[in-house]
């Protein structure tokens, strides 16, 4: 699996993650509906959903805490954006 992560500029932290799964004997109208389900039943956001392309996109948002060390150690509640986009092709 292929990582790509971009650098930190002050009042933005974007991570860009990529990798290839092969999946043996499965054709590309499948893999698409599997995707599709998955990101509608966890993300429910829907925003592309090309089958021509085989492009599948949604937006996600997570809520955690971060804990970081500034005299002393604190935390603080954060939200996280994230986009998740999928493409498929035969096998």
């Amino acid at each position: 699996m292929a990582q790509n992560v971009s650098p930190m500029i002050p009042g933005d932290s974007l991570l860009s993650y990529s990798g290839t799964i092969q999946v043996a004997g499965a054709s590309k109208e499948i893999l698409f509906i599997r995707a599709r389900d998955w990101l509608n039943d966890n993300l429910q956001n829907l925003e592309i959903q090309d089958k021509e392309t085989g492009e599948v996109s949604a937006k996600g948002l997570v809520e955690g805490q971060v804990t970081f060390r500034m005299l002393g150690s604190r935390t603080a509640n954060a939200t996280f954006n994230f986009n998740m986009n999928i493409w498929v092709k035969d096998g």
